[in-house]
């Protein structure tokens, strides 16, 4: 980002939309965001559910902690996990499972009662908010 200087736009998907959000919060040179499904207002999990997730990972197989991220963080049913394990994507799931004790990292950082100072909130351009529904209060972050 700082390479593409002052000004730079981000596009980015789910974890990546968190991540875009707190760069900018943190002052890195954003001057506008797409964000498609960042999951700030994903449903809350098991408070045993990180050490789960990483036990998973460390005892393997990957396939165990992919299912339980998908069926306790994003909650999809068992046929649509069992849908998935069957598509040629499960396999890129599971390269990525080590990746998903960020994705709740991520999601426990953001605390929309926090007192954390807005840096991004809405276009300067236009004055819009930067979010579509559902609303995430940026204000508060």
């Amino acid at each position: 980002m700082r390479a593409a200087g002052e000004g730079c736009y981000l596009f980015a998907n789910c974890t990546g939309g968190m991540l875009a959000v707190h760069a900018a919060a943190r002052g890195l040179p954003v001057a506008k965001m797409a964000l498609y499904e960042p999951p700030f207002e994903s449903p809350p999990v098991s408070n045993d559910y990180m050490d789960r997730l990483r036990a998973l990972l460390a005892e393997g197989p990957r396939a165990d902690a992919v299912e339980l991220f998908y069926r306790e963080s994003v909650r999809f049913s068992e046929e649509t996990i069992s849908y998935f394990k069957q598509h040629p994507i499960w396999d890129a799931f599971l390269a990525l499972a080590p990746t998903l004790v960020y994705d709740l990292a991520l999601g426990i950082d953001y605390n929309p009662g926090s007192d954390r100072p807005a840096a991004v909130d809405r276009d300067p351009d236009t004055g819009d908010r930067w979010w579509r529904q559902p609303t995430v209060d940026i204000h508060r972050m």
